[in-house]
């Protein structure tokens, strides 16, 4: 058993928290002030993903045809999922001129865009887990539950954290992916489903 099979979970903590440090570092160097980050292309978020991926194939124990295909999988699902939770975000919080486009939008419409994140971030953990289960890897229920509450215990928690820290900014839901203190935690509970059980 190699290193990062054996220490999964510490292993995937620290590339979860340095996930989260990547994405801080990008936004001190090109803008932290007000809505400044959410103007330009963030490169954490390949590299992160990519960090991920490298940490998944360290630790599971799969066939080379098996790694291939969950890995291609792996990132079309994941550019898809990042896409799509970033389009929700900017128009949860998007305000000014560009706001105006929302407003033409049916009721419904709107809805699925503004909550879609409180769905697809639960789904990156639920969608892992299943995809691996078919796979046939030998992946856990008890931590596919313990990943979901992470995930949906996430940004209380980091709200908290940050308003315990005196960190800059409001301490709020925006704060939380923009400080990137959710992050690592959002990292963490995807990979979580990623530990094998022990044979």
């Amino acid at each position: 058993m190699n290193f990062f099979r054996k220490y999964s979970i510490f292993t995937l903590a620290f590339a979860a928290i340095l996930i989260g440090v990547l994405w801080r570092l990008e936004l001190e160097h090109l803008g932290w002030e007000g809505l400044t980050w959410v103007s330009y292309y963030h490169y954490a978020v390949p590299a992160g993903l990519l960090l991920f991926i490298v940490w998944a194939n360290l630790s599971l124990n799969i066939s080379l045809k098996k790694r291939i295909w969950l890995n291609g999988i792996g990132l079309f699902f994941g550019m898809i999922s990042f896409y799509f939770i970033e389009m929700s975000l900017r128009a949860t919080f998007i305000g000014g001129p560009s706001a105006m486009f929302l407003m033409e939008l049916p009721t419904w419409k709107l809805l699925l865009l503004v909550n879609g994140h409180l769905v697809l971030l639960p789904f990156l953990v639920i969608g892992s887990f299943i995809v691996l289960k078919l796979f046939k890897l030998n992946v856990s229920w008890v931590r596919l539950g313990i990943a979901i509450i992470i995930m949906i215990g996430a940004a209380p928690v980091s709200i908290w954290l940050l308003g315990l820290i005196g960190h800059q900014g409001s301490h709020d839901v925006i704060h939380t992916l923009k400080s990137g203190i959710i992050i690592p935690f959002i990292v963490f509970a995807v990979g979580l489903v990623f530990v094998e059980k022990s044979a």
